[in-house]
């Protein structure tokens, strides 16, 4: 009797388990949008930095074709701001660590930008888990 009990239950197991991963929300590609974003701040790093910007001083134009329009007028040398005015290319490769937090990882110029979190205000991008940056845009 134990026996067909397990062997009822455990089909049920196995469906119960099936679903979507994932439930956190993340975007793993940046929405399009016709306006740029908005660099306005730039935290962590093993050090612990953070560098604030006022909006429209540092504007990243994520393009069609696999790039990204960076206008860089910050004028304090000693703020992270990553790029200089420019156009890079930008591309998504599978996340490396274990447990990812993300699937895929989105890299500008080969530098690693960690997870894409698209919000309805912005945007953040996160290397925290390899004690990295944040960057948060706004719209």
């Amino acid at each position: 009797m134990k026996r067909k009990l397990f062997l009822l239950v455990l089909p049920a197991l196995f469906l119960m388990s099936c679903g979507d991963d994932d439930e956190s929300g993340t975007i793993y590609t940046i929405p399009e949008t016709s306006a740029p974003y908005n660099l306005v701040n730039v935290s962590g790093s093993i050090v612990g930095v953070s560098h604030d910007f006022e909006p429209r001083t540092i504007t990243w134009k994520f393009n069609t074709d696999q790039t990204v329009t960076v206008v860089n007028n910050n004028t304090n040398e000693d703020a992270e701001d990553f790029f200089e005015s420019g156009t890079y290319e930008l591309s998504y490769q599978p996340a490396e660590y274990t447990p990812a937090p993300c699937e895929e990882n989105l890299f500008i110029d080969n530098i690693d930008f960690g997870c894409v979190n698209a919000t309805d205000s912005g945007l953040i991008l996160t290397q925290a888990v390899a004690d990295g940056y944040v960057l948060t845009f706004i719209k």
